[in-house]
């Protein structure tokens, strides 16, 4: 593993020095000596639990099996890589919250020997040689839960079977979303009867307890935008007599995005000061974590970005079906295809060019009453992937 640090530092200190930064700092609120594995010890007698979810979406999709698991009387660690993804782990209740250690073997050994886990559960793909490696050689159980392969991660993984069987041959148990992607884990694995589908725990998410209210303002959420998203919707919709919820992704663009309303001219009032509202702002920016449900629940229909641009690949467009908000995507959405199938299927959205958006908009605002019923009948269809699940890992875990 010496060979591979010396290759991990060379990238990111060298090839993406920027990176390298970013991931230390956690981008807006640093933790070095996390991210070098230093933590305080644990003492505890209970059986050490450790989720790992990389960001924000994973977060909420682990939710509901992590609230599951913890009903086994555990003591529960989490960790995630970005800021968004930390904050949402403090909400599940984790005994501990921590930023993932970079992966080098001397910061992953510390922090597992300072955590002693039992168990670790990854969440969909953020996977780690040196993190694999030290977690088994201290004699802990390995899962992938809600995992997930693109074919192109499937490529990557494939030009070095001998590196990648290595890998994937430490994981004990593989809860695939779906069975394409488990058709992938068996080509990487030796073991191909530990991989199971299970289903995706997306569509066990629960939904906030917010009232709807009918109004005749239209309003629309646009949701998880990336540049230059912002600037080509607003475009393309600024003269439609519509309202706009607007969430960029990532925190640190809540004041570019700001500075592009201002140079367009368009009325905008941010979230946090809501309660100043005068009532005739076009755009509400949504400059604060946690508060999509209520931008759906307040919207006739909901834009989900990362999906006008190529390189994204879409996030979650079940989420504002939750909320009985009909959804819109774009044409890239690569790395949500289960999703999209199941929208789709259940008619609860419509995929649309950039070009066709807003007859995409139209169709839906002139059938609205039939596509919230299609968006309540999604929802009631795909429960149950947290439980199947948690009956796969529940052999790891210790009985009361």
């Amino acid at each position: 593993m010496i060979f591979y640090d010396f290759l991990l530092f060379f990238y990111f200190l060298i090839l993406s020095p920027k990176l390298f930064w970013e991931r230390l700092k956690g981008k807006r609120h640093p933790n070095l000596l996390q991210r070098l594995g230093w933590v305080n010890p644990i003492q505890t007698t209970k059986q050490v639990v450790w989720f790992h979810a990389v960001s924000l979406g994973e977060m909420k999709a682990a939710k509901a099996l992590i609230q599951r698991c913890k009903k086994e009387d555990i003591f529960l660690v989490i960790t995630t890589t970005t800021t968004t993804g930390y904050q949402e782990a403090i909400k599940s209740g984790g005994d501990r919250v921590y930023y993932l250690p970079l992966d080098f073997h001397f910061s992953v050994n510390r922090f597992v020997h300072r955590i002693k886990p039992h168990l670790l559960i990854l969440i969909e793909s953020d996977i780690w040689p040196n993190l694999l490696k030290v977690v088994k050689n201290h004699g802990a159980k390995i899962v992938l839960a809600n995992g997930k392969m693109s074919k192109r991660s499937f490529q990557r993984w494939s030009f070095s079977p001998s590196i990648s069987q290595n890998i994937f041959n430490q994981f004990d148990l593989i809860c695939a979303q779906t069975e394409d992607y488990a058709a992938l884990f068996r080509r990487l694995i030796q073991n191909p009867k530990m991989i199971h589908v299970t289903g995706n725990l997306k569509f066990d998410a629960e939904s906030k307890s917010i009232q709807r209210t009918s109004s005749d303002t239209i309003y629309i959420t646009l949701s998880c935008t990336h540049a230059p998203e912002e600037a080509l919707l607003l475009t393309l919709l600024k003269k439609e007599p519509y309202f706009f919820f607007l969430a960029p992704r990532h925190p640190e663009r809540f004041s570019e995005v700001a500075r592009l309303l201002e140079k367009e001219t368009i009325s905008f009032i941010r979230l946090s000061a809501f309660s100043k509202r005068k009532g005739d702002e076009r755009v509400i920016l949504v400059d604060t974590m946690g508060d999509l449900p209520f931008c759906y629940s307040k919207s006739k229909l909901a834009i989900v970005c990362g999906s006008f641009v190529s390189h994204v690949g879409g996030h979650n467009i079940f989420e504002p079906c939750l909320y009985e908000c009909p959804v819109l995507f774009g044409p890239h959405m690569f790395s949500q295809k289960e999703l999209v199938q199941k929208v789709l299927e259940e008619n609860a959205g419509l995929q649309m060019s950039l070009e066709n958006l807003k007859e995409g908009i139209e169709t839906i605002l002139k059938n609205h009453s039939q596509f919230l019923q299609k968006t309540k009948s999604l929802v009631l269809k795909t429960r149950g992937s947290t439980e199947a699940t948690f009956q796969k890992i529940q052999q790891f875990l210790k009985k009361n």
